[in-house]
């Protein structure tokens, strides 16, 4: 049933960019009649009843509009760079190493850090610095190069890591024992939901703002506007608790 849903949704998102507004509608009906027929599954209740409490659904909201920031490097930076740089796959290729380097430094701090501070005001503190990196790209033009872009990714890529590991460990520190497989699963989907669904916002974005620059700023507007959400998602009870030493 979810799969149905993410599928119409997705669909719908297209047509809207196709100017197709009849189908659209049609598919997003589907999308939320297959969101709506797995909610009354009698197995997706243990999931339901978890999602409602606020330190568990919250940042598992958090998780999935942060997750869409791969709208940015799967769809608006290769059309970026092909479309307003005029240039090959490999300068995307070569900036998307400063994004994974900063990760890769960043993650070990970021693991210390959920051990000895409220995961959720880790995360939030994530959140903000990645919605940084992705609002600096406002600023590219047609004249960037790798390195504009480059250290834009890195602050992204920072915060990505910071965000990522304490907002899990908050969520299964807020978790009933018996349920935290059951938690794992769902941060995972909510994660993978964003995944799929913040490449088809961005092409949305794109399509809308005309593509080429202008495109590109609209769909990052968007996609900090949504980073943005992740953290207000994160603010409440953010500097209460932390996750335990392990």
């Amino acid at each position: 049933m979810l799969g149905v849903a993410v599928t119409a949704l997705l669909l719908a998102f297209g047509r809207i960019e196709a100017d197709a507004p009849g189908t659209a509608t049609l598919s997003g009906l589907v999308a939320v009649a297959g969101a709506v027929a797995w909610a009354r599954l009698g197995s997706a209740r243990p999931v339901l009843d978890l999602l409602r409490r606020r330190e568990v659904g919250l940042p598992v909201l958090s998780l999935f509009l942060s997750g869409t920031f791969v709208g940015l490097s799967y769809f608006l930076l290769p059309y970026y760079v092909s479309d307003v740089l005029d240039a090959g796959a490999s300068l995307t290729g070569v900036a998307m190493v400063f994004f994974i380097g900063a990760v890769a430094l960043t993650a070990p701090l970021s693991g210390a850090l959920a051990d000895r501070l409220p995961p959720r005001l880790v995360g939030a503190v994530g959140a903000g610095l990645c919605g940084t990196g992705v609002l600096s790209m406002v600023t590219l033009g047609p004249d960037a190069g790798l390195w504009d872009i480059g250290w834009r990714l890195a602050v992204a890529g920072a915060g990505q890591a910071l965000f990522g590991t304490p907002v899990n460990a908050g969520i299964l520190t807020a978790t009933p024992a018996h349920l935290v497989g059951t938690a794992g699963g769902v941060g995972n989907t909510s994660r993978t939901l964003a995944f799929a669904v913040g490449p088809a916002i961005a092409a949305l974005a794109y399509g809308i703002g005309g593509g080429g620059e202008s495109g590109f700023h609209l769909g990052v507007v968007v996609l900090v506007v949504l980073q943005g959400l992740s953290l207000v998602a994160l603010l409440p009870g953010a500097g209460a608790g932390r996750a335990p030493h392990t």
